[in-house]
């Protein structure tokens, strides 16, 4: 039997771009690995949620910005360093974007000639970043801590529920009367 999918109401939380399925998938995931038992472990596995998720959308955020600097790296990298002609740069820039592998390897030859790499481009559009990237760091570290308190939140309701529910088990044990039933000692003969 097919599972009917109902059409839920956005999340505030959530962006256009991002997936109410992978969320929701997330979300399921946490809540069976840690089982809430109480409404408060509830929220906590909740909040981890929201962190999680706001964690991975910085991470997608800085290699937007990364991603988003390459043409820019790329054609400094051939004017400034390799001296080359400002028109064959722009053109080597927008067959590169467009990923035409001609360009690519034509990028690439040009780079190894001068003993550099791809990875030169994505060092160059990361420097250009840096700004940016601090302000999303600090963001992320923010959030990786409110994740990290949620799960020991979470954690320390958890350690304190037991103790309640050891207690009172222990309580009710000590206030019931223990009744032993004893053998019958055989007469020796």
């Amino acid at each position: 039997m097919d599972r009917v999918r109902i059409p839920r109401k956005p999340s505030p939380y959530q962006l256009s771009t991002e997936s109410a399925e992978e969320h929701d998938d997330d979300s399921r995931g946490v809540t069976a690995a840690l089982r809430p038992q109480n409404r408060l472990e509830e929220i906590y596995a909740a909040d981890f949620v929201r962190a999680n998720s706001y964690s991975k959308r910085m991470q997608r955020a800085s290699s937007a910005l990364i991603r988003k600097n390459l043409p820019d790296a790329l054609f400094d990298i051939l004017i400034r360093d390799l001296a080359c002609d400002r028109e064959e740069a722009v053109d080597q820039v927008e067959r590169w974007c467009r990923d035409d592998q001609p360009a690519k390897l034509q990028v690439k030859a040009i780079l190894a000639g001068h003993r550099l790499g791809e990875h030169d481009i994505e060092g160059e559009a990361l420097r250009r970043s840096l700004p940016e990237l601090l302000v999303m760091e600090q963001l992320s570290a923010s959030t990786g801590a409110r994740r990290d308190k949620a799960l020991a939140g979470f954690a320390f309701t958890r350690e304190i529920t037991a103790r309640l529910d050891h207690e009172k088990a222990k309580s009710q044990s000590a206030n019931q009367s223990i009744v032993s039933i004893e053998t019958p000692k055989r007469k020796a003969g």
